[in-house]
Parts: structure tokens; C-alpha cells; sequence
């Protein structure tokens, strides 16, 4: 069996006479077009199931709930490892900038830079434009500069996100 939820669907929809749209309505699912979007992004792993979702799926892939939340933490800790490898391929520092609440502008800085230059840099236009920042650097971390150009908190894995209403959000768009 596979470690991994998406691999788990994967093989279910490689047996005789199942389909994406079978599947999807053994979800319970009558809305078909969101639920083949909720199983794509399972299938991507850019999503983790939620609220009644692992009981659906439970239900569809004829799992226990407690077997299909083992399968979600495995696509969670494959699509860290993916992420992680894939930012540290590349060397530039990324740069957001939170310019209001919930606008922020996102940039690389200039060529490959030694962390302690790239904090500078960073500090300094946190002073210059009274704004917090967020550093991502190769290795995974984030660093969070206040708008005086204080280092505020350090922060691993992942790219720089934002919570409103109790929900997270990635800043992720620019790069």
C-alpha cells in the first residue's frame, strides 16, 4: 500500500471499471465539477483533506478515517520535501514586503548575496519604507523583519505566509 494518500487514489482509479467521476460521487459528491477539483488537488497534493473530507474518502476508498489522515501526513511531508529540493536549487534570496494588510510585493534580490549581506539589504529597506518583510532564503528559512529593520522571528520550511481569520495563506505568487 502506498505511503501517500494521492498514491492510495492513484491506485484505486487503476482498478477495472472506476473513473474520476465514480469515484467523486462515491464522495458523495453532487456537484461534480468541485468534486473532481477537490480530488485533483489531492491528486497534486496541493491540498489536504478537512472537516467531513476523510470521512468521504474513507467511504469511497473503503479506508478508516484514521488510515486515510496517516495517508494526508504523507502527501504533507512529500510535498515539503518537494518544495524544500526544489527552493534549494534556487541560490537568490526572495524578498516579500508586506505594503498593507493583505497586499504584499514580492522580488528577488540582487544575485546571489551571503545571508548576512541579504539581511542587511532587507533591513535597510525595511527602514527605508516602514514596511515588514519576510526573507526566503535557499536553505528554507524565512526571516521576519519588522518595519525598523529588526530581525523579529526565524522561521523553517516553506515559503513566507500570512494568517487572516484563522486561515493561512502562502505568499507564493510572484516567483
Amino acid at each position: 500500500m502506498p505511503i501517500s494518500l494521492s498514491g492510495t487514489i492513484r491506485e484505486k482509479l487503476r482498478e477495472p471499471g472506476q473513473s474520476r467521476v465514480a469515484l467523486v460521487r462515491a464522495m458523495g459528491y453532487s456537484n461534480l465539477n468541485k468534486g473532481l477539483r477537490f480530488l485533483d488537488s489531492l491528486l497534486l497534493r496541493e491540498r489536504c483533506p478537512e472537516g467531513d473530507q476523510p470521512n468521504r474518502l474513507a467511504r469511497a476508498l473503503a479506508l478508516e478515517r484514521g488510515t486515510v489522515e496517516a495517508l494526508a501526513r504523507g502527501d504533507r511531508a512529500l510535498a515539503a520535501d518537494e518544495a524544500r529540493l526544489e527552493r534549494s536549487q534556487d541560490p537568490r534570496y526572495r524578498l516579500t514586503m508586506r505594503l498593507m494588510p493583505a497586499v504584499y510585493s514580492q522580488a528577488y534580490l540582487p544575485g546571489e548575496l551571503p545571508l548576512g549581506q541579504a539581511l542587511e539589504h532587507t533591513a535597510e529597506l525595511c527602514r527605508s519604507r516602514h514596511r515588514c518583510c519576510c526573507l526566503n532564503a535557499p536553505s528554507g528559512f524565512n526571516y521576519w523583519l519588522s518595519q525598523e529593520g529588526t530581525l523579529d522571528n526565524v522561521t523553517y520550511g516553506g515559503d513566507p505566509y500570512m494568517r487572516v481569520g484563522g486561515q493561512r495563506f502562502v505568499l507564493k505568487g510572484g516567483f
